[in-house]
């Protein structure tokens, strides 16, 4: 692909997300996103079969991957809801606590097993989670994101483990910053919910075990002994699975759940309306991994970040590598894999080769992973269902909202380096 038809493909990304938002006001955001995907997929000279293997190829995966976890999270929210259980924590406790749930596993997962906490209302608070989830799961030790990063760069996880808590603190404070003063809530919809605590077990002991399970999963990644092989790694994985996380979830909300009602685990019960709350945000999901696949599939976001590497920009060109790949492709991890296979030959040369430097490559290469938020990743259909957010308002809140947090990261990024260097 030549550089002409690599400008040629971010060009029609830019156009594609606005003009999705654009359809979305007249379709249902299944359909718009659906033409969108196939007009960019033609109009990138991919075949007709080859943009349905690929939709139907990224739906079933992200489907796959999240779509239990997030029935789960939503029968959480659906008995919390019937019990009496359900509170509205503020968007800082949120954000905490969003931060923290991005070490697991899946950004998307630790979203989805959290939501209940924010409540059915408020843009602020579905927010504040997601662009908190975004940036922990890319910048905390030990997410995926910043274990292969810093394996591929060969740097040490002390430093790393410095560097990206010195970075997730005030990214992650200033995302919720964002979400507080953008968002619309009127003042008093942040704050906890009006609903009587009846049984708050069932609402925080099925999300803090769940949660939990998800963060132990992610130690699976590792690529060395004890937890990067044999059935050490096989039971760690084995705890992030989703169908595994679906049964606990369940399991301790139905115990835990002291009121119950008629017939509330029959049809027309609450396992009925967790899925249909779950079932439109699943598909959109699923159609979001789609539009991702195509995208990966046409080799842009490589190609993109390849014609940055020559850039004399220092720590930023992992930086600025990572977060091109991450919007084109929609995935943090594939993002943070490819970004750092091709940046490591170049560290000597970026002034990043010694143990310092190359922990500061892999939280730039982190950081640049979770810019930005937008269509093609499922966490930002998440957080629009959770937040009752149209699509251009959740462009606005979840899409410039992590690319101001990249932007700080950037400039925080910089700031180290001329210590690191």
């Amino acid at each position: 692909m030549s550089s002409n038809q690599v400008v040629f493909e971010v060009i029609l990304l830019l156009f594609a997300v606005p003009a999705l938002a654009l359809l979305a006001r007249a379709l249902h955001p299944l359909l718009a996103m659906l033409a969108v995907a196939i007009v960019y997929a033609l109009l990138s000279d991919m075949q007709s079969a080859h943009i349905a293997d690929m939709l139907g190829l990224g739906f079933a995966q992200t489907v796959m991957r999240v779509g239990l976890v997030i029935l789960a999270g939503t029968l959480i929210a659906v008995v919390a809801e019937a019990t009496g259980a359900a509170r509205r924590l503020r968007p800082v406790t949120l954000t905490l606590l969003g931060g923290i749930a991005g070490i697991g596993a899946s950004a998307p997962a630790g979203f989805a097993l959290l939501q209940p906490l924010a409540g059915t209302r408020g843009a602020g608070r579905a927010s504040a989670l997601a662009l908190a989830v975004n940036a922990g799961h890319s910048l905390l030790w030990p997410s995926p994101v910043l274990i292969a990063a810093a394996a591929i760069v060969a740097a040490p996880w002390l430093w790393v483990l410095v560097f990206g808590f010195a970075l997730a603190v005030p990214v992650v404070a200033f995302g919720w910053r964002i979400a507080t003063v953008f968002s619309g809530d009127p003042p008093d919809s942040s704050g906890p919910g009006a609903m009587p605590l009846a049984a708050p077990t069932a609402l925080y002991v099925p999300v803090a075990v769940t949660v939990v399970l998800l963060a132990v999963a992610s130690l699976g990644h590792f690529p060395s002994e004890p937890f990067g092989g044999g059935a050490s790694r096989a039971l760690l994985l084995g705890a992030g699975q989703p169908t595994f996380l679906l049964t606990v979830a369940a399991v301790l909300t139905l115990v835990l759940a002291r009121r119950r009602e008629t017939g509330a685990l029959g049809e027309g019960g609450w396992v009925a309306t967790a899925v249909t709350r779950a079932a439109p945000i699943i598909l959109l999901a699923g159609l979001a991994g789609g539009f991702a696949k195509v995208l990966q599939t046409i080799g842009t976001p490589e190609l993109a970040a390849e014609h940055l590497l020559a850039a004399p920009l220092g720590v930023l060109v992992p930086f600025l590598a990572a977060a091109a790949i991450r919007s084109l492709g929609g995935s943090a991890l594939i993002a943070a894999i490819a970004a750092a296979g091709m940046i490591e030959p170049l560290l000597p040369a970026l002034g990043l080769s010694g143990d310092a430097g190359r922990a500061l490559a892999a939280v730039a290469l982190g950081a640049g992973s979770f810019v930005a938020l937008h269509v093609n990743d499922p966490l930002f259909w998440q957080a629009r269902a959770a937040g009752s957010l149209t699509v251009a308002r959740a462009l606005r809140l979840l899409s410039l909202g992590s690319l101001a947090q990249g932007a700080l990261a950037a400039l925080l990024l910089s700031v180290l380096a001329l210590f690191v260097a």
